[in-house]
C-alpha cells in the first residue's frame, strides 16, 4: 500500500486535491476522512517506548566503575582464603543494579506518559465549513488554513499563499526564512528547493496560506527522522555537576586507599582483609546510584507539576524554577483572560456602547442619541469582518479555542453584533494584498479591490493610525484609556493605482507603498475600546509571590494609562511611580536602565526589543528571571529568559515551542505553585545529597581514624568493619533511606521564605560540605570508641557493636534529614508514610543482621546483649539531640 504521494511538489495543487477526493470549496466529507485515514494513515508519530526492565538492568553494568568493582571481587576470590567478601561485593553490585533499574524504569514511565498531556489544534475545511480540529485528527486531503505563528502539523502542498515565509531550520538546518510559493516545481527538486511545500514541524514566520495535506504522521519528512532515530533523553546538568564532584572524590579516595593500603601492610594487616575493606570503601564513595535517585526526584516533581496543570518541557529547568527571583509577565492573556470584547467605540462624534460577554456573539450595540442610526457603523463592521484572519470554536464548559489573533476575533464579533441590526455587504471586496501585524509597524493592513478600484483597510495602534488627525480624536482615545480599555483604531483609504501596476510590484515595494499611504493619513472609521477581565486568582497569586520574595513585573505593549490601571488593581503597580514606557527606554543607556530596575514594576508601550533589553538588564544584576507570555511578540523574551512560561490554551505554536513551561489551565496561580514545587525539588535534592555524603563519609572516616590510631599507639588495632559490613551499610542507607527522604511532602514554609529567592541555591555548597564533614566525623568517632571499648569481648562482638551503632546513626540521621529546620516532633507520620514504612523495614533488616544465623554467617556478626544494644541506641540517638538543638537555634526569632 503506497501511503506517500511521490514528488507532491511537482503535482499541480488541484490534481492533488482531486486525488485525495477533496475539494477547495467543500474540503473532505466525514466519509472521505475515514477512508483517507485508513488508506494514508493517521497523523500520529511513533513515541519512543520505555526501555524494557531487563535491558535497564543490564545497562546498569555498562559502567567502568562497575568493571573495577568486579575486578576487585575476582582478586579477592582468587587470593583470599575466605571468598565470602567476593560474593558479598558481587551480590551488592547486582542488588544495586536491580534497584537502579527499577528507579530508571519508573522515571522513563513518567516521562512517557507526560507526552500525552499537550494538544494542538488547526483550522481545516470539512463538509463545506471551517472547523477547528486536533492536529492528530488531520488526514491526507484536508484543506488546511495556515496563519502566522503556526506550527505546520503535517506535510502539505500549498494551494494559495499570501507572502508566506517559514522557518525550516528544525528540518533542513537552513537558518534563513524560506519564502513560499503555490506554483508547481520540477520533480527532481530537493527538499531545499521545494518552495511550494510545507513540512511538518516547521514554523510560519509571516503571512497566511491555504494548503492540502499530502503526508501525515510517520510518512512526513519529519516522520522519517523520528522513525529512524527516536529522540533520546538529554543529559541533565545536575548529572554533570555530580560527575565533577565524584571525579574529585574518586581522586581523593584513590589516594587515601593507596595510603591506607601501605599503612596496612606496614602494620601487618592481612592482605585479603585489607584489600576487601578498601574495595568496600571504594564502593561506598562511588555515587553510582545517586544520579538515578536525583533524576527520579526531578521527574517525580515534573509529574506532580503536570497534575497541577504545569507541563515542564525541559527537565533541567526544574532546578532553575526553584530559584526564580523575578517574574516578567505580559498583561493580555496572562494577567487577563485574553477574552477581549469591544465595550465602547467612537465612530465620528458618536460614542457607542456594546454589551455582551467575552467572545459570545449575543449583545447590543447602541448610543445615547437615538436619532443616530446604526447604519453609520456599517463600514466599520465590514472592515472588522474583512480583516479577520482568525477562527474560533466554542466548547461546552470550556474556554473557546482560537486559531489566530484574539484581537481579530473580538473585532469580528463586534461586527456580528452590528450585523444583527443591519446588513454588512462584504462580498463585494476581494483581497489583493495582506500585510500582517508586526510589532515594529503596529498595524495590520490589507488592500482590497472593489468595483470602484482599490481600497486600503488598516487596524492598529492609535498613535500610528490617527497621528495626522485633529486633537479631538486623541481626546477620545485618552477617554477610553482612562477607563482601562485597550484601544485600536480602524481606518480606510481609497488608493488610486492601476491593478496591473500594483501586481507588478514586489512584496517589499507593496509594503512600502501601503506604509506611505498610512503616513499620509487615513479616514478614521472608529476607535474601539476593548475590555479584558482580570483573572480571579491573580491578586492572591501576586501576594503569594511577594511573601516568597519574588518580584512580579508587568511588561506590556499597552498604553501607560491602561497598564497602570490594571497594575494598581492587582497589586503590582505603585501610585508613587508611573510606568516606564518604551519611548523613554530608547533614550536611556544601560546604566540608566539598571538604576531604575529596583523600583519600576510596570513597563508600557514595549516592543519585543524593549522586553529583551529589560530582561537582560535584570539578568546582568544576577537575577533568575522567568518570562510569562502568550504571543509571537513574546518569543524573543521567552528564549532569552532563564525560564520561558506560556499560557497553553490559546498561544501560538511558535510561542509554545519557545517555552520551557506550559500552563495547561492558563492560571497565574499555577506559576506560583510550580515555583513552590521547584523550591521543594531543590530542597529535596540538597537533603538527599547531604544524607548521601554524610553517611558515606562516616563509613570512610571510621576506617581512616582506626588506621591513624593504630599507627599512633603502635598497637595492632583490628579493622572496625569488614568489607561485607561496609557494603551492608552502603546497601541499606543508599538503597532505601535516601529514596524515603525524597518522598517528603512539600514544605509550605518554602513559599513563605522571602530570603530563599535572594540566596543562591546551589545543590552542594560549603555549608552542606561542612555539615556533612561534622556529622560524618561525629558518627565515625562515636562508633570507633564503642568498637575499642568492646574489643575485650572479642573482635566479632566489637565489630557487631560498631556496625549496629553506625547503622543506627545513619537511621537517626535520615530522620534528621526529613527537614533541615522543622523539629522531628512536629513532623507527622502521615506527611511521608513511605519514609515510616522504609525506616522500620531497615530496622527489621538490622535485627536480622544480628540475630538471624544466615545473616550472621554472611556478615560475620554475633548477637548483642540487650544492654549493649541499648547503649548503641542511646549513642546513635545523640545525633538527633544535636540536630534538634541546631534547629531550635536557627528558629529563634
Amino acid at each position: 500500500m503506497n501511503r506517500i504521494i511521490e514528488n507532491a511538489s511537482a503535482v499541480p495543487a488541484d490534481e492533488l486535491i482531486t486525488l485525495f477526493k477533496s475539494s477547495r470549496k467543500i474540503g473532505l466529507t466525514d466519509a472521505t476522512v475515514k477512508i483517507n485515514r485508513s488508506f494514508y494513515g493517521a497523523n500520529v508519530f511513533p513515541k519512543p517506548q520505555p526501555t524494557p526492565l531487563y535491558m535497564l538492568f543490564l545497562q546498569q553494568f555498562l559502567n567502568p566503575l562497575i568493571y573495577i568493582l568486579v575486578a576487585a571481587a575476582l582478586l579477592i576470590f582468587i587470593f583470599s582464603s575466605d571468598n565470602l567478601d567476593a560474593f558479598i561485593i558481587t551480590g551488592v553490585i547486582v542488588f544495586n543494579g536491580f534497584i537502579g533499574s527499577l528507579q530508571e524504569w519508573r522515571t522513563e514511565s513518567i516521562l512517557y506518559h507526560l507526552q500525552d498531556l499537550t494538544e494542538s489544534f488547526c483550522l481545516v475545511l470539512r463538509n463545506g465549513e471551517k472547523k477547528i480540529i486536533k492536529e492528530n485528527e488531520l488526514v491526507c486531503g484536508d484543506i488546511l488554513f495556515i496563519k502566522q505563528g503556526q506550527r505546520i502539523p503535517a506535510d502539505a502542498r500549498i494551494v494559495e499563499t499570501d507572502y508566506l515565509t517559514v522557518d525550516e531550520s528544525s528540518l533542513t538546518g537552513e537558518s534563513k526564512p524560506i519564502a513560499k510559493v503555490a506554483s508547481t516545481i520540477h520533480a527532481e527538486a530537493t527538499i531545499f528547493e521545494q518552495k511550494n511545500m510545507l513540512f511538518c514541524g516547521t514554523m510560519v514566520l509571516t503571512g497566511n496560506a491555504i494548503a492540502v495535506i499530502c503526508a501525515v504522521g510517520k510518512y512526513t519528512q519529519l516522520g522519517h527522522y523520528t522513525t529512524s532515530a527516536l529522540k533520546k533523553q538529554p543529559s541533565i546538568p545536575l548529572h554533570k555537576e555530580l560527575e565533577h564532584i565524584t571525579f574529585w572524590i574518586l581522586i581523593g579516595i584513590f589516594g587515601l586507599c593507596t595510603t591506607l593500603f601501605i599503612i596496612g601492610l606496614y602494620t601487618a594487616k592481612p592482605i585479603s582483609e585489607l584489600f576487601g575493606m578498601l574495595t568496600g570503601l571504594f564502593i561506598c564513595v562511588v555515587p553510582e546510584g545517586l544520579p538515578v535517585v536525583l533524576t527520579l526526584i526531578l521527574v517525580s516533581g515534573v509529574y506532580r507539576m503536570a497534575k497541577r496543570h504545569a507541563l515542564i518541557k525541559n527537565l533541567p529547568v526544574v532546578e532553575t524554577l526553584g530559584r526564580t527571583q523575578i517574574i516578567l509577565t505580559d498583561k493580555t492573556g496572562t494577567i487577563t483572560h485574553n477574552q477581549m470584547m469591544i465595550s465602547a467605540c467612537y465612530a465620528g462624534k458618536t460614542r457607542w456602547i456594546i454589551d455582551g460577554e467575552g467572545y459570545q456573539e449575543k449583545g447590543n450595540v447602541y448610543c445615547l442619541d437615538q436619532a443616530i442610526s446604526i447604519k453609520s457603523l456599517e463600514k466599520l463592521g465590514t472592515v472588522c469582518l474583512l480583516m479577520n484572519r482568525s477562527s474560533i470554536a466554542y466548547q461546552e464548559h470550556k474556554a473557546p479555542l482560537i486559531i489566530g489573533d484574539p484581537l481579530e476575533i473580538a473585532l469580528s464579533i463586534f461586527a456580528k453584533k452590528i450585523a444583527l441590526k443591519t446588513e454588512l455587504s462584504n462580498n463585494q471586496y476581494k483581497l489583493v494584498f495582506d500585510l500582517p501585524f508586526e510589532s515594529k509597524t503596529k498595524y495590520h493592513a490589507a488592500v482590497y479591490s472593489t468595483v470602484n478600484g482599490f481600497e486600503l483597510f488598516v487596524i492598529g495602534a492609535p498613535e500610528v493610525i490617527i497621528q495626522n488627525h485633529l486633537t479631538d480624536l486623541f481626546a477620545k482615545h485618552n477617554n477610553l484609556l482612562a477607563e482601562g480599555l485597550r484601544v485600536v483604531a480602524v481606518g480606510s483609504k481609497p488608493i488610486l493605482i492601476n491593478k496591473l501596476a500594483f501586481d507588478q510590484l514586489s512584496y517589499g515595494e507593496k509594503k512600502s507603498f501601503v506604509h506611505t499611504h498610512i503616513l499620509l493619513g487615513l479616514d478614521i472609521l472608529g476607535l474601539c475600546g476593548m475590555q479584558d477581565t482580570i483573572r480571579t486568582d491573580i491578586c492572591h497569586s501576586i501576594e503569594r509571590a511577594k511573601h516568597a520574595g519574588i518580584r512580579v513585573i508587568m511588561i506590556t505593549g499597552d498604553h501607560s494609562e491602561t497598564a497602570q490601571s490594571v497594575a494598581l488593581s492587582i497589586g503590582v503597580g505603585s501610585s508613587r511611580y508611573q510606568p516606564l514606557d518604551g519611548y523613554t527606554i530608547d533614550t536611556m543607556n544601560d546604566e540608566d536602565l539598571q538604576s531604575v530596575l529596583h523600583y519600576v514594576t510596570v513597563y508600557s508601550r514595549l516592543s519585543p526589543f524593549h522586553k529583551v533589553r529589560i530582561l537582560e538588564a535584570y539578568q546582568k544584576n544576577g537575577s533568575i528571571v522567568a518570562m510569562v507570555g502568550d504571543g509571537i511578540n513574546d518569543v524573543p523574551t521567552l528564549l532569552q529568559a532563564n525560564i520561558g512560561i506560556v499560557m497553553g490554551s490559546n498561544c501560538t505554536d511558535i510561542t509554545r515551542e519557545s517555552a520551557d513551561l506550559v500552563l495547561l489551565n492558563d492560571a497565574f496561580s499555577t506559576i506560583i505553585d510550580a515555583i513552590g514545587q521547584g523550591r521543594h525539588i531543590v530542597y529535596t535534592l540538597k537533603r538527599v545529597i547531604f544524607y548521601f555524603f554524610s553517611t558515606n563519609l562516616a563509613e570512610i572516616l571510621i576506617v581512616v581514624f582506626a588506621f591513624l590510631m593504630d599507627g599512633f599507639y603502635g598497637n595492632s588495632l583490628p579493622l572496625p568493619l569488614t568489607a561485607g559490613q561496609i557494603l551492608w551499610l552502603n546497601l541499606v542507607t543508599d538503597g532505601f533511606l535516601d529514596i524515603a527522604i525524597s518522598m517528603e511532602e512539600e514544605d509550605p514554609r518554602l513559599m513563605q521564605d522571602a530570603l530563599w529567592a535572594g540566596n543562591k541555591q546551589t545543590l552542594f555548597d560549603k555549608k552542606i560540605a561542612l555539615k556533612a564533614i561534622l556529622s560524618g566525623s561525629f558518627m565515625a568517632i562515636c562508633s570507633l570508641i564503642l568498637f575499642i571499648l568492646y574489643l575485650a569481648n572479642g573482635t566479632a562482638y566489637a565489630r557487631s557493636m560498631a556496625l549496629i551503632t553506625m547503622s543506627l546513626f545513619q537511621w537517626f540521621n535520615a530522620w534528621n534529614c526529613r527537614s533541615d529546620h522543622i523539629s522531628i516532633t512536629r513532623l507527622t507520620f502521615s506527611s511521608n508514610i513511605w519514609f515510616i514504612w522504609i525506616a522500620f523495614m531497615v530496622l527489621f533488616l538490622q535485627y536480622m543482621l544480628l540475630y538471624y544465623p544466615f545473616m550472621q554467617h554472611i556478615f560475620k556478626t554475633v548477637p548483642l546483649h540487650s544492654l549493649d544494644l541499648l547503649y548503641a541506641v542511646l549513642t546513635a540517638s545523640s545525633i538527633i539531640i544535636i540536630e534538634e538543638i541546631r534547629k531550635w537555634y536557627i528558629n529563634i526569632d
